[in-house]
């Protein structure tokens, strides 16, 4: 089955080329191994991946959010909204990693489910290590979270 096979088969065009990358690797240890002269897979056409333009929340939808969500979760959507983190780095935000005072939260941990266990990890890259600057807001909607 080829590419066009796939694409023909409606998958997306990041699956069709996560499906040729790992061809191509086996392909290329084929090579690499003298059991073949060389990979199929060279200069093979790909789908292109067509990004959808972010959308972000303005200040007034966070706000009103903020307002009408569950009062808590009212700093999670504050937090997040201005700090960014990933999911799973919410998930393995822990009251250490914050520092109210100097208006940062260090990024260490994650923590995401996996078979139906929480595992607590780092982050995948170095770069994921990090510290992230906290707007004064999000610092008061914190104190008033910890507070409660």
């Amino acid at each position: 089955m080829g590419v066009s096979d796939l694409t023909a088969r409606r998958l997306a065009p990041a699956t069709v080329q996560k499906a040729h990358q790992t061809l191509s690797k086996v392909m290329q240890a084929a090579v690499d191994a003298n059991l073949i002269g060389q990979s199929p897979c060279r200069k093979t056409p790909l789908p292109r991946i067509e990004r959808e333009e972010m959308r972000f929340l303005t200040a007034a939808q966070i706000a009103r959010l903020a307002v009408e969500i569950s009062p808590r979760y009212r700093a999670l959507v504050i937090f997040d909204a201005y700090c960014g983190l990933r999911l799973s780095e919410l998930a393995g935000l822990r009251r250490r990693h914050v520092d109210l005072g100097g208006g940062t939260v260090r990024v260490v941990e994650n923590a995401v489910e996996v078979r139906g266990e929480i595992v607590w990890g780092a982050p995948k890259t170095r770069a994921g290590r990090r510290t992230v600057p906290m707007p004064s807001g999000v610092e008061t909607a914190l104190e008033q979270h910890l507070a409660s």
